[in-house]
Order: C-alpha cells, then sequence, then structure tokens
C-alpha cells in the first residue's frame, strides 16, 4: 500500500495555519523528513489585519511586535479609567504584513514544507489508507489534516454575539503628543444595533490605528461601519489627515456552537472554527500559538494530534456567563466593562483575559460586576436547564 503524499496537509494558511507551519519549522531540526503542505485560497498576503495581545514583556517576540504599551484606557462620554501595569505586563501590537513575512521565511528555508496559494478546498473525505483532500488543481493525500477554515455564515450567525470592526490606518499631519496610552474601548454607548466604542492605537507620533467595533446580535457586515469610522476620524482629528494609509475589517463570532466533529482522529480542526477565539473578547492570536506550540511538538514526535478547543472550565463558564449578560442587556455593556476597569487592577485582569487567572483574579472578577444583570442571567439559565429536564421546553 502506497504512502500518503504528504504527512500532514494544513487547510488554510491564515493565522491559524501558518502559526502551526512557524512553530514546526523552529522546533524541526535538520534530520526532519516529515512533509507538509499548507494549501491557502488567498493569491497574496496584505497587510490586511492587526493582531493585538497582553504578555508580560520579557516573553514577547520582538521580531513580530511593532509597538507596546504599559497603559490602556477605557472610557465613555462621562467616565475614564486609565490602567497600568504594576509589574512587566503590557499591550502588544503585531501586523499582519510582519507575521506573514515572517512565517513564509520560516517556510521557505524548511525544505519538507511547502505553501501553495490560491488553492482552494473542494472536500475532505477519509480513507482507510489517509485523509484525500480534493482541491480545484486535483486530489492530494495526507496521514493527518488540520482544517482551518473558517465556521460557515449559518454557524457564525448563529453565535451568541458578533464583533464587527471597520478600521483605519492613518498617517497624520502634526505628531501626538501621548503615544503611551492604547485606548482599547473609547467612547463605549450603545443604540439600537448593540453596543459600540472606538479603538485606538497610537503606533507612532505620526501614525494611529482608528478602528469602530461594535458587538451585535445581528450580522452587521464590517462595510457598514465605514460610515461612522470616517465620522470618527473627523471627530479626533478636525483638522484633517496626510493620508487613509490602509483600512481593515472583519467579523469575529463570539460564543460559536459546538463544531460537529470529524469523525476522524487523524482529521482535527483548528482556528476560529474550534473555538481559538476566547467567547467573552474576541482575542485569539495568543490562544493560537500557545496551542501551536504544543501541536507542532506532538506532530514532531510523531504523536496524534488533539485539535484546537475552546476555553472551557471555570473560565469558560464565565465567560458564557458574560456573553449572555451583553447579549440579554446590550445597554448595560459599557458599565459591565467601566466595572471591569474599575474594579479590577491590571495585572489581575490581564491575568484573566491571557487565562492565566490565580484564584484572587477571578474572585477579584466577579465582585466587580454588577450583580444583578449576571443574577438575571443565572436565573434565566437555570429556568432553561430547568425546562430542558423537565421537558417542557418542547411544550
Amino acid at each position: 500500500m502506497s504512502k500518503p503524499d504528504y504527512d500532514l496537509i494544513i487547510i488554510g494558511a491564515g493565522c491559524a495555519g501558518l502559526s502551526m507551519a512557524r512553530e514546526i519549522a523552529r522546533q524541526c531540526d535538520s534530520k526532519n523528513n516529515q512533509r507538509v503542505m499548507l494549501l491557502e485560497p488567498r493569491e497574496s498576503y496584505s497587510n490586511d489585519r492587526t493582531w493585538c495581545f497582553w504578555q508580560r514583556q520579557p516573553e514577547i517576540d520582538r521580531a513580530l511586535v511593532s509597538k507596546s504599551w504599559n497603559a490602556w484606557q477605557f472610557d465613555t462620554k462621562d467616565d475614564v479609567v486609565v490602567q497600568r501595569s504594576a509589574t512587566d505586563w503590557a499591550y502588544h501590537c503585531v501586523p499582519a504584513e510582519t507575521f506573514y513575512k515572517q512565517a513564509q521565511q520560516d517556510i521557505d528555508r524548511t525544505s519538507s514544507m511547502t505553501l501553495l496559494l490560491g488553492q482552494v478546498v473542494v472536500s475532505v473525505n477519509s480513507s482507510p489508507r489517509s485523509i484525500e483532500v480534493e482541491t480545484g488543481a486535483g486530489c492530494i493525500s495526507a496521514a493527518q489534516v488540520i482544517d482551518t477554515r473558517p465556521p460557515s455564515s449559518e454557524r457564525s450567525n448563529a453565535a451568541s454575539l458578533k464583533q464587527v470592526f471597520y478600521g483605519l490606518e492613518l498617517r497624520l499631519n502634526e505628531p501626538q503628543q501621548h503615544t503611551d496610552i492604547a485606548k482599547l474601548m473609547s467612547h463605549m454607548s450603545s443604540d439600537a444595533d448593540g453596543f459600540k466604542f472606538h479603538y485606538l492605537l497610537p503606533l507612532a507620533p505620526e501614525r494611529v490605528l482608528l478602528e469602530v467595533t461594535r458587538f451585535s446580535k445581528s450580522a452587521l457586515t464590517p462595510a457598514s461601519l465605514a460610515g461612522e469610522a470616517h465620522k470618527a476620524l473627523q471627530t479626533y482629528f478636525p483638522s484633517g489627515v496626510a493620508e487613509i494609509m490602509r483600512h481593515e475589517q472583519g467579523l469575529i463570532p463570539m460564543g460559536l456552537p459546538p463544531t460537529s466533529t470529524t469523525g476522524d482522529t487523524r482529521w482535527v480542526r483548528a482556528g476560529t472554527s474550534a473555538g481559538a477565539v476566547r467567547a467573552s473578547s474576541g482575542y485569539a492570536f495568543q490562544r493560537i500559538q500557545r496551542w501551536a506550540r504544543t501541536e507542532a511538538s506532538s506532530f514532531l514526535k510523531q504523536q496524534p494530534l488533539t485539535g484546537q478547543y475552546p476555553v472551557t472550565g471555570v473560565l469558560g463558564w464565565m465567560d458564557r456567563v458574560f456573553l449572555e449578560t451583553l447579549s440579554r442587556q446590550p445597554a448595560l455593556a459599557p458599565d459591565l466593562f467601566m466595572a471591569l476597569a474599575k474594579g479590577v487592577r491590571a495585572d489581575r485582569l490581564t491575568r484573566f483575559l491571557t487565562e492565566q487567572p490565580r484564584a484572587l483574579d477571578l474572585a477579584a472578577v466577579i465582585s466587580a460586576l454588577p450583580a444583578m444583570p449576571v443574577l438575571k442571567t443565572l436565573k434565566l439559565r437555570r429556568a432553561g436547564a430547568h425546562k430542558l429536564v423537565t421537558g417542557k421546553a418542547f411544550e
């Protein structure tokens, strides 16, 4: 019986797929002969997004991170909170073009690894010998497959909330006076379409990334926020800007319903569709990096792959309750986020957001949130569970 064409096929070479490839390239040695193929539908890469995350300063990949901030701001029209780490936590920014370039360089220097652009996967099927991946150019086989394709539109629409954003990177006429604070949730408010805020990152004295972001039950298109983004531009910079350098946009499903299993342990999922996105915040970059390091090590040791999973346990439960509270009572969102910013110290909040909380961090988050909205959500969850048990949910 002939061997499969590849030891591993990675379907999709976006953040998750390229992160896995980078880790394989960095962890393997010159004797490695495990063949890896990446299939990506886009024809080329562009600077189409920005990934940000919290991490302690000594631990960051300085070749990837273009800018870091030791302070971050939350505000409404009536209130402002600026958080600063008491230790070495910082908020970091990775431009997509830097990440894509570095990943492609790692792939190019690894002789056993190939990246093919412009490859649309038509189907994936299991056979006793291998996993068969059908593309527009033909069929190839692999001993294992990591599938990072995004969730279907139907599944995304079923998410509890959708985080929709439209951003503009601007070159300013005059340098900014203050570039040491990242405004993560500015001008927070709610309206008929849900919760919204502005996201401002001072990338350099003359450059800024300005995004309008909404958490909404309905599937708004990112392009529908373009007008709001340009209006915000005029508000922040009434004298105009020297240049709109680029725009970025996206829709991040928050609280996706569970995905069905592939039915084959040789074919696993990763990325957004598999639960890489933190349901309560929309952050995913660091979760993907942690998964990729572990998964690449397993692959190189010829151990079974596990795929990626959503946050579980206490954190998963807290995320679900918080998300349901936002979904049921969007008008309360500014108060909820301001309560966290005021009531939880910076280092505690960042540990919670990066899935490294201590017991006291969890207690601080719980005690900071207004009790009544959360209790209402818990009451409704209990009522729903009771109906399912008694069968009354189907009457």
